[in-house]
């Protein structure tokens, strides 16, 4: 009887141990979960899961943990996130933010303008690629810059606004909000760079508008004939000393042999101006 009795003061214990144990656990990962939903916790410490919270599109494959960085408002955050993806990956170069989009993340670059067509930041399939920089861009500091800094990347077949990656290129059509968001941001790790826009518009091809090292006057030719296309009047004069930036996705206007592009170009704000330091 003895013996029973000890016996059942075990049972008794080892019970009472495991439920507590259990609670202590839930209200671990009720308190993580609260930390991690009220952005306490950054996705690396999190261990924040890489896929997107809606279904991706048949044939596109979600992103791995680098394209399922999240946005990242503030410059701080911008650079956890570039010092996290460049120990991941030789290819990552930089941060793109166009304020008014989801236009909000990391630019590859590999050894050619093909690598990235069709895989993600992970180097996976994806129909919607990643954004990526031409293969002779360089990223650094404010020298590093070449006369013209170019940005691809995918939109979707219906140049619908508010579609996947540089789909969101197509707000800058409407007057309104071309206004409203006069400037592009690209971070690197020595800093972040604000590229006023001077021009968006529809072209094809035969604008060789990706040329990335030019003589004073090239470049000038370059950014006038992108005026003259573009859809809106900035009142902007490019500089002999301007460095550009170009971002460019295809387009469906019109198009019947895969050579139609919608552009934005900008120029490079001089260092310490209030919006390159917003």
């Amino acid at each position: 009887m003895k013996t029973g009795k000890k016996t059942g003061k075990k049972v008794f214990l080892g019970v009472l141990i495991t439920v507590l144990v259990g609670a202590v656990g839930l209200l671990g990962f009720g308190a993580f979960r609260m930390l991690q939903e009220s952005g306490a916790l950054s996705p690396v410490a999190a261990g924040a899961s890489s896929q997107p919270e809606e279904a991706p599109e048949e044939g596109s494959p979600p992103p791995g943990i680098l394209g399922g960085l999240p946005a990242a408002e503030v410059q701080a955050d911008v650079l956890d996130n570039l010092a996290f993806a460049f120990n991941k990956s030789k290819d990552a170069v930089g941060w793109i933010q166009v304020p008014g989009t989801d236009i909000n993340g990391l630019i590859m670059q590999a050894g050619d303008n093909y690598y990235y067509e069709r895989r993600n930041e992970d180097g996976d399939y994806d129909v919607y690629g990643c954004y990526f920089a031409d293969y002779e861009c360089a990223f650094g500091s404010r020298e590093d810059f070449l006369q013209n800094t170019i940005v691809y990347g995918h939109g979707n077949s219906t140049d619908n606004p508010d579609g996947k990656r540089f789909s969101q290129l197509f707000r800058f059509t409407d007057p309104a909000f071309a206004r409203e968001h006069p400037y592009v941001y690209i971070s690197t790790m020595e800093g972040r760079f604000a590229f006023e826009i001077f021009s968006v518009c529809y072209t094809d091809t035969s604008f060789n508008y990706i040329q990335v090292e030019m003589d004073d006057g090239q470049k000038l030719a370059l950014a006038q004939q992108a005026q003259a296309l573009s859809l809106h009047d900035y009142g902007i004069t490019v500089q002999e000393s301007d460095r550009l930036l170009t971002l460019s996705t295809c387009s469906m206007v019109g198009d019947t042999d895969g050579t139609k592009r919608f552009i934005l170009m900008g120029r490079l704000c001089p260092e310490g101006t209030p919006e390159s330091q917003e």
